[in-house]
């Protein structure tokens, strides 16, 4: 499994370059999920036959919204502006008198939208493997 390799290769492109917090956090939460669905395989392919109760929780799709290739890109926005998808420039809107800007609003559904296809990707991966057993 390559998840350690892609950690902290996605570091070295993406953190170190900005010394973005809310970036590297989000890669632990991406390596957290790639984890969980292998070690949940790994668990089910170890253990006798028999009914199973399984509960697997994702914490994505959550803030910030910094999908990995190729998923960023499955859902382009266009957007621009001074804002990124993190909790600093997300936290500037919490207050309903202030107006997310419509641009700002798609970009954001965008990348949650990447997000979504991150942890849809693995939970199929988590079904498949299942299913084959």
């Amino acid at each position: 499994m390559l998840t350690g390799a892609f950690f902290m290769l996605e570091v070295y492109d993406r953190v170190l370059p900005s010394r973005s917090m809310p970036t590297l956090i989000g890669l632990v939460v991406l390596a957290g999920i790639l984890f969980s669905a292998q070690g949940v395989l790994d668990w089910i392919r170890g253990r006798d036959s028999g009914p199973v109760f399984l509960f697997v929780h994702y914490f994505d799709p959550h803030w910030p919204y910094d999908p990995p290739e190729p998923h960023r890109s499955l859902f382009p926005s266009g957007y621009a502006g001074p804002l990124d998808a993190g909790y600093d420039s997300i936290s500037r809107f919490q207050d309903p008198l202030v107006p997310i800007p419509d641009d700002y609003r798609r970009f954001l559904i965008d990348r949650y939208d990447g997000e979504i296809a991150v942890v849809d990707l693995q939970i199929g991966r988590l079904l498949d493997g299942l299913a084959a057993e």
